[in-house]
């Protein structure tokens, strides 16, 4: 039921058939892009088996992505959960619902 389009640098557009919008995030430095994607799909999993609503799902995603992009090397050895939620709440996310 949720569908999640990147956007590239204008963000994510998410929908639940319900509520629906456009995230992003303020300009990151971009190190590496290896495994973004596959951030935001791990983030997306584990938003799932934690039932976040649609709008932290992806905040948490896109986070872990900005994270993942922010590192040289293709995996970031400081991710971890305690990073992604702190990170989360500290961006100012531009949020657009439709």
């Amino acid at each position: 039921k949720n569908v999640f389009i990147s956007l590239d640098a204008e963000g994510v557009y998410y929908t639940d058939g319900i509520n629906s919008g456009k995230m992003k995030s303020p300009p990151v430095t971009i190190k590496n892009v290896t495994g973004a994607g596959d951030s935001f799909v791990a983030g997306l999993g584990f938003g799932y088996i934690h039932k976040l609503k649609i709008i932290e799902l992806v905040k948490f995603c896109m986070s872990m992505s900005i994270i993942t992009i922010s590192y040289e090397g293709t995996i970031n050895p400081e991710m971890d959960l305690v990073k992604v939620t702190s990170l989360m709440k500290e961006i100012q996310w531009e949020e657009k619902e439709f």
